[in-house]
């Protein structure tokens, strides 16, 4: 196990990050009891599916395979829950089938990865156009759910709690230098390493994405024509303010929570204040990115410097020799003082 007095130094320009975020979640907290209808009920629908995607986003950039199918993968979520459910499956039934078939989604696109090589990017971007064509090919009408079977915000309150709790979990796990530099892409070691970075970043998001896609469904009674986008974009903002790296270096523990608190709590507010689109929801999305961008290269910097210190202990390798100790051909090897010759006796 890491050095508590040695690993809290690193993880301090995270800290203080987080602090800041805090601090702005604060501020919008105030801000939205201002306006009124700020509730934990009101909030928790747009909390936790935001979170959803955003936590699977966090956890592909952290394995270095980002999934750009994820809203994809929500849309087929959706579409599966409903058409499972109209077949007369019990609601619980309906969506762990709907969870396992969009994993299976994942998993393929991550051995596509993994295998070949290729970026996670490029791979789940043609994830994304399939998940289009099947959206499309299930018809331009939307499907709607029977009214037993819409969620009411208890549910979302719970998946909320999970939310806050699996990503402060996720992060606390990264802090861990085995597994960090494990299923860190640098340095990239062999076919075997890269597939295990595949199947947890792109298959463990895709599980989040069908999760999300069926509470989806329950929330808005029914399956979307076409892909949400507009989320992708939010949730890539909010991880990019919290500080998740795109380098693959991890990030903190609470940065991907404050980060998507933030941003659909200015987005609940906005609704109440009856803002456009753009205004409420797209340019605050904007100016999370073009914030967290620069944070993100900055705390990289001290991510980096903290990898390279830890990565031959936590890998089981030859620890470090300080470079002010001398090798050992630097010392000079001994002077003995010559042998006496042979005594010869007096007389």
């Amino acid at each position: 196990m890491p050095d508590a007095r040695r690993s809290f130094p690193a993880v301090l320009p995270d800290l203080v990050w987080e602090a800041v975020l805090l601090f702005l979640a604060l501020v919008v907290t105030g801000l939205g009891v201002a306006a009124g209808h700020f509730t934990p009920a009101h909030l928790a629908p747009r909390f936790a599916l935001l979170g959803l995607v955003a936590a699977g986003l966090a956890l592909s950039l952290r394995t270095g395979t980002p999934n750009l199918a994820l809203t994809g993968q929500v849309a087929v979520g959706q579409l599966l829950y409903v058409v499972l459910v109209q077949h007369n499956l019990p609601g619980l039934v309906a969506g762990v089938l709907t969870v396992l078939i969009v994993l299976v989604m994942g998993v393929v696109l991550a051995v596509i990865a993994g295998l070949t090589g290729q970026p996670g990017w490029a791979v789940t971007l043609a994830g994304l156009a399939a998940c289009y064509a099947i959206t499309l090919g299930a018809g331009t009408n939307m499907r709607v759910l029977p009214l037993a079977h819409l969620l009411t915000p208890g549910y979302f309150e719970v998946f909320s709690v999970l939310f806050v709790l699996g990503s402060l979990g996720g992060g606390a796990l990264w802090l861990v230098p085995q597994v960090r530099l494990f299923l860190s892409p640098e340095p990239e070691s062999g076919v075997g390493r890269r597939l295990v970075r595949a199947l947890v970043g792109i298959g463990g998001s895709s599980a989040l994405a069908g999760i999300a896609g069926a509470l989806t469904a329950g929330y808005i009674g029914g399956s979307q024509v076409g892909l949400d986008l507009v989320t992708l974009l939010v949730a890539l903002g909010a991880v990019l303010l919290g500080g998740i790296s795109l380098a693959g270096r991890g990030g903190g523990v609470a940065g991907t929570v404050l980060g998507v608190y933030i941003l659909a709590a200015f987005e609940f507010m906005a609704l109440i204040h009856a803002w456009s689109l753009w205004a409420g929801t797209l340019l605050p999305a904007t100016l999370a990115m073009l914030v967290g961008l620069p944070v993100a290269a900055l705390l990289d910097h001290f991510r980096a410097r903290r990898d390279a210190t830890t990565s031959g202990t936590a890998t089981g390798g030859p620890a470090a020799v300080p470079a002010a100790f001398p090798p050992p051909t630097a010392f000079p090897p001994p002077a003995f003082p010559p042998a006496p010759g042979p005594v010869t006796p007096a007389r």
